[in-house]
């Protein structure tokens, strides 16, 4: 809306007295799920309007994820860049790298997601889709990698 930063920030310190503050990043949202040593294939998730919040996720049924279209360069920045971020951060096992991919072309982290869902329908099963992973033997392979622990 129309919301001035100032006016929000008075309304959160309500809650509490501790802010975070981000800038907003416009681009393309670009998951890279991690499974082990291996990373898998990117996904672009694309809503059908300007915000990938919860109506997008889980309302609206319009939101379309797909095979990410990276150049070759791009790619290799990418999976390279997840799977340093994920084990600098002591991350073990799976899970799951969120990035945004900037108006000039730079990747910013969004977060490290540690407990990515978990369904048929999730960003990791869409990924390990793509490369011909079924469900049944994405989960198999979730409980090796956990297992060797």
């Amino acid at each position: 809306g129309d919301t001035s930063l100032e006016d929000a920030m008075k309304e959160a310190i309500k809650y509490d007295d501790t802010l975070l503050v981000e800038a907003f990043v416009e681009g393309e949202e670009i998951t890279v799920p991690i499974l082990g040593e291996e990373i898998l294939t990117p996904v672009s998730i694309k809503p059908k309007n300007s915000f990938y919040d919860f109506e997008a996720k889980y309302i609206r049924n319009d939101t379309e994820y797909l095979k990410s279209d990276l150049n070759a360069v791009e790619l290799d920045t990418v999976k390279e860049f997840s799977f340093h971020a994920f084990s600098c951060l002591g991350c073990q096992g799976w899970g799951r790298v969120d990035l945004i991919k900037d108006r000039e072309k730079n990747f910013q982290l969004i977060e490290i997601n540690t407990v990515p869902g978990l369904t048929e329908k999730s960003l990791v099963s869409k990924s390990a889709a793509i490369e011909g992973i079924d469900f049944n033997n994405l989960i198999v392979r979730i409980l090796n990698t956990s297992c060797l622990k």
